[in-house]
């Protein structure tokens, strides 16, 4: 299934800085740089790797991640935002998202929650959009659709989707009444029309103001 881009590496700032990689050892999981030395001791039950100058780990928990509560470390591997997360993922233009007990919202770099948490998925932010699910409950059915928020959380465009990922040069590649193609930030759809093709039938997704918290009706 096509996530909403939750493993896209934020290449220009490991340019930027000496690359850290997450390494386990006796269980417990640290960092180390690129000549393979030890640059924070392992003491983490689980680690993701460093974006925009922090890395969420996790404090507490079993090896097979449950329990314990996500933070993020900084690059000396000092705690500068709390472990109280059930879950938290990488930074991306400023922005990282964060699960409640139940639902997801967005933090900034000090730690404050910008977006509160009411999604049921959530990826990162890239070219100020940010894919998100939202998860809707029939008798005999469960129907997950993803849509577009800014950085406010408002939708720029609906949750109609089946599967999202992040934006990239003003397209995002979704999937659509089962139909695969990109959607632009002006709403048009188009789709696939054959592996090798990205060209074929557009069609214009209605959007909800600019502003507006609301979330879509399915």
């Amino acid at each position: 299934m096509i996530s909403a881009g939750e493993l896209i590496s934020d290449r220009e700032n490991e340019k930027k800085e000496p690359i850290l990689i997450p390494f386990i050892d006796g269980g417990q999981y640290g960092y180390k740089d690129g000549k393979d030395l030890v640059v924070i001791t392992p003491r983490f039950t689980s680690a993701r790797t460093f974006s925009e100058g922090l890395a969420a780990i996790r404090v507490g928990g079993d090896e097979f991640g449950i329990g314990g509560r996500w933070g993020y470390i900084d690059r000396t591997g000092n705690i500068v935002i709390s472990p109280r997360f059930f879950s938290a993922k990488r930074f991306s233009e400023g922005l990282a998202a964060v699960r409640g007990e139940k639902k997801w919202g967005y933090i900034n770099t000090g730690g404050k929650i910008v977006i509160p948490f009411q999604f049921d998925g959530a990826g990162p932010f890239s070219e100020e959009l940010a894919a998100v699910k939202t998860i809707s409950y029939a008798p005999d059915a469960t129907f997950e659709k993803w849509g577009y928020i800014d950085r406010t959380g408002a939708y720029v465009i609906p949750a109609f989707f089946q599967q999202a990922r992040s934006f990239s040069r003003g397209q995002a590649e979704v999937v659509l009444n089962g139909r695969t193609g990109f959607i632009g930030r002006n709403g048009t759809f188009t789709a696939f029309t054959s592996i090798n093709e990205n060209q074929g039938r557009s069609s214009k997704i209605p959007r909800h103001s600019r502003g507006r918290k609301d979330r879509p009706n399915f």
